[in-house]
């Protein structure tokens, strides 16, 4: 800002001004733990029919994230292992794109599509904690009421991820009659409709 100063260019001096001012506000609730620090990487995967469309829907993303002024890195000839990376088994094979992120910037890529989720059918999954509401959701109901069928649960160490995940999948096998199989990070599978655990051949 300095420099801009000098060359006697004020014309984007306010919005640097208030840009150094929300940087030094960061820093001050990461200094003093109000805020979290991360290091994450962005993976975002394309599917197409064929080459054209590829490259079509590549230059339209770009298009939108330089808009945010936010850079990607396309990954080209090494498609396998961004495949590998997108596959949920724990494995990063590529490395050195991380980026810091504070905590709030890590929940805007939690895709919640509908803060009011309710469905007609499904299992029971809470109440609303604004409305009171019972909320039932059924993910096997399909688009335009459920766009995007996965969910996430995240918390701290012991505060009860897995038993609200085992608990759903029960629920949602006692509904719809479908199986379902547990695969985390330690290679290990749990099936809920046995209450067994398997260790995976690591051969």
């Amino acid at each position: 800002m300095q420099l801009i100063q000098d060359n006697g260019n004020i014309l984007h001096l306010p919005e640097l001004e208030k840009q150094i001012g929300d940087l030094e506000d960061l820093r001050m609730l990461i200094q003093t733990n109000q805020d979290k620090l991360f290091f994450a990487t962005v993976f975002i995967t394309l599917n197409a029919e064929n080459l054209q469309e590829l490259n079509d829907k590549t230059k339209i993303l770009e298009s939108e994230l330089n808009k945010k002024t936010a850079m990607i890195r396309t990954l080209t000839f090494r498609q396998l292992e961004g495949l590998k990376t997108m596959l949920p088994i724990g494995e990063i094979p590529i490395s050195n794109y991380e980026r810091n992120m504070v905590a709030g910037g890590i929940a805007t890529l939690i895709p919640i599509s509908n803060p009011n989720l309710s469905h007609d059918r499904g299992i029971f999954i809470g109440r609303n904690m604004f409305t009171n509401a019972p909320v039932y959701v059924d993910t096997f109901i399909g688009p335009p009421s459920l766009p995007n069928p996965h969910v996430f649960i995240c918390g701290t160490s012991g505060g009860g991820k897995s038993v609200a995940l085992k608990t759903l999948t029960a629920r949602n096998i006692a509904t719809t009659g479908c199986g379902a199989f547990f695969i985390d990070v330690e290679r290990r599978i749990y099936k809920p409709y046995k209450n067994a655990w398997w260790k995976s051949n690591k051969n």
